[in-house]
């Protein structure tokens, strides 16, 4: 009886050990450059499907790590400022300013898109407003523009997107 607990208790172990290093032997047997191999768009889909964690902050981050790693998504635009469309080149670079009106900069990040089709947490950005993804947050208490259930304030946001009304969006 003791020998097959201590069987079982060796098996259990060796798997944790297997299944815990499992992005590590992934990488090692596919190579680091496999995931940019898919295109954007497959790479992101394919990175974020093991970002499976309780934890928002980490799966957040988990996120962020496979945006930076596939070089931001396919299905995500870049924003034109002047014509308000989208299109495929690299994403703009932008200071968040508060939606208070007090003019002070929030956040950095980049327009992904200014569709108003395009969906932001499974909701359209409508008129005159643009998708972003938060990069660095200035001030973590500022509220973003439409909170939601996962992001209320800009330090939620960061290394996600937020949508973001045109009118306090500086290019840079």
């Amino acid at each position: 009886m003791m020998k097959k607990q201590v069987t079982i208790v060796a098996a259990l172990l060796i798997l944790v050990a297997l299944f815990s290093n499992m992005d590590m032997v992934a990488e090692a047997k596919l190579g680091p450059g496999l995931y940019r191999k898919l295109g954007a768009e497959n790479c992101y889909d394919a990175c974020t499907t093991g970002c499976v964690n309780p934890d928002n902050k980490k799966l957040i981050r988990c996120h962020h790590k496979c945006y930076v790693r596939c070089g931001g998504t396919g299905a995500e635009k870049s924003a034109s400022p002047s014509t308000g469309s989208s299109s495929k080149c690299a994403k703009q670079k932008c200071i968040l300013l508060d939606i208070d009106n007090f003019g002070q900069r929030v956040a950095t990040g980049r327009v992904s898109s200014t569709d108003p089709a395009e969906k932001v947490h499974f909701v359209p950005l409508g008129p005159n407003a643009s998708k972003v993804w938060v990069e660095v947050s200035k001030v973590d208490g500022a509220r973003v523009w439409r909170a939601n259930s996962e992001v209320e304030f800009i330090a939620d946001a960061v290394g996600t997107t937020v949508a973001w009304p045109n009118d306090k969006i500086i290019f840079i």
